[in-house]
């Protein structure tokens, strides 16, 4: 790395360091033309027969509590063949359940081919002869269909773990959220994974107190968790972040 392109905080920097500077400071753009390794690898779990593969990084959603964004900038994958090679390099560790992570697992690919192609990768995986099995972190309900839930039934090498993040079940919540689908589609798609995989775990995250959220909004929420079967719920209070979107809402 060359020296002279870092910059060491003295103490007195230090002392006047503050969230408004560092807004000032930064700049997103920088990390326009960034690269995503896909050779810095560190197999941390190995020894409990387990490891996560980031197919992809940061993100091309625009969702109003989120910034990564503008901090980390948009989604960029690696090719289906280096990650077919990164799971054979694992498997042959002894690794036997491998975790495929992004910040959305569901657009894999759309920063190279202009379209979604998780389950072509998927497909390949499946062809990789060995006793394994991988499960999928996340899947986001805006653009996850019955069609691609069908496909998953009848892959043999799947772990029914569904992590689906919804945020909210109110519909203008969810809009303020900028968070495209509605109950209808959350519904039909928890019945399918309900009547289909007779062994399941389904996991989702809920922001309560979001700007907006009325009374209302929170019961319909409470109803909803109530009414459905869901393995694990994280909530999480809705906090401002200054470079969110959602920061600027009014009625919180």
């Amino acid at each position: 790395m060359d020296n002279k392109n870092i910059h060491f905080l003295s103490r007195s920097d230090w002392n006047n360091i503050s969230i408004e500077n560092l807004i000032d400071w930064y700049d997103g753009e920088k990390l326009k033309e960034s690269v995503l390794y896909s050779w810095v690898r560190a197999y941390t779990n190995a020894k409990y027969k387990f490891e996560y593969l980031k197919i992809a990084e940061w993100c091309n959603n625009k969702c109003t509590f989120c910034i990564i964004p503008k901090i980390r900038w948009k989604q960029k994958s690696l090719p289906i063949e280096e990650i077919v090679q990164e799971v054979q390099n694992m498997l042959n560790t002894g690794i036997e359940e491998i975790i495929l992570i992004a910040q959305d697992t569901n657009k894999y690919w759309v920063d190279l081919y202009g379209k979604a192609m998780l389950f072509e990768l998927l497909e390949e995986l499946e062809k990789i002869e060995w006793d394994w099995m991988y499960r999928i972190l996340y899947l986001y309900p805006d653009v996850l269909t019955l069609k691609q839930l069908e496909k998953l039934k009848k892959f043999k090498k799947f772990i029914p773990y569904f992590d689906i993040p919804l945020q909210h079940i109110s519909e203008n919540i969810l809009k303020n959220m900028w968070r495209f689908y509605d109950q209808k589609h959350i519904k039909n798609l928890l019945n399918f994974i309900e009547k289909n995989f007779e062994t399941r775990f389904v996991r989702t995250n809920i922001i309560v107190w979001f700007p907006g959220e009325t009374e209302e909004n929170f019961q319909e929420l409470c109803e909803f968790l109530e009414k459905t079967t869901f393995d694990n719920v994280a909530i999480f209070e809705y906090y401002d972040e200054v470079l969110a979107d959602s920061s600027k809402l009014e009625n919180k």
